[in-house]
């Protein structure tokens, strides 16, 4: 595998095949997830699906659910 940076990565398989890889952060509840196949996904469609990903974990604080802020916090009580 070939590191693109921030967990991002190029494998290429020994029949030449190549596939996006993102390592996510370590509580994510995969160890790698795939963003599509060179040529089809470039690099920078790769880094704008990673982006998009932490984001969506970022925003789910990680388990996938999405989290709605306490009422306190939306009423500004």
């Amino acid at each position: 595998m070939y590191p693109y940076g921030d967990g991002l990565y190029l494998m290429i398989s020994p029949k030449g095949s190549k596939v996006w890889l993102m390592q996510p952060s370590p509580e994510a509840a995969v160890d790698m997830i795939t963003f599509g196949e060179w040529p089809f996904t470039t690099l920078d469609d790769a880094r704008r699906l990673q982006q998009q990903h932490r984001e969506c974990f970022h925003a789910t604080n990680g388990t996938g659910e999405v989290v709605f802020p306490d009422n306190d916090m939306i009423s500004g009580g």
